[in-house]
């Protein structure tokens, strides 16, 4: 029989239950069995109560431990990119910002031409006046 609980879980106790056969009236029981663990359902540890108890224990513990060190790293991760997103969007507004004044300065340059030329003319203009 195989049991996956989905999640770590401490186990403090396994029972068994008998059956009587309907045929032959015999009664049935569990007289031995052995348990292996596995926090990965790839690794598995016989369990041997006494011997490698707290091996198995420690084991798992440390799984643990590294699964919670990985969410941490996960979340971290997650905060950076939510940072980064942040980033790109004032990118986009910035840049959005350069096009304007870029925008602004080629409409500057061109009133600055065009005052340029209207003075132009009207020094000549007086110029010929003065001739």
């Amino acid at each position: 029989m195989h049991v996956d609980l989905l999640v770590l879980k401490v186990l403090t106790g396994i029972a068994t239950q008998g059956a009587v056969s309907k045929e032959t009236q015999k009664t049935y029981y569990v007289t031995t069995f052995k348990m292996e663990v596995s926090t990965n359902g790839e690794d598995w540890m016989v369990y041997r109560h006494g011997k490698n108890h707290k091996e198995a224990v420690e084991k798992i513990e440390e799984e643990v431990e590294e699964m919670e060190g990985e969410e941490e790293a996960v979340e971290k991760i997650e905060e950076e990119v939510e940072e980064m997103e942040g980033e790109e969007e004032a990118v986009e507004k910035i840049e959005e910002e350069v096009e304007e004044m870029e925008g602004e300065e080629e409409a500057v340059e061109k009133i600055e031409e065009e005052v340029e030329e209207e003075a132009v003319q009207k020094i000549e203009e007086a110029v010929e006046k003065i001739e």
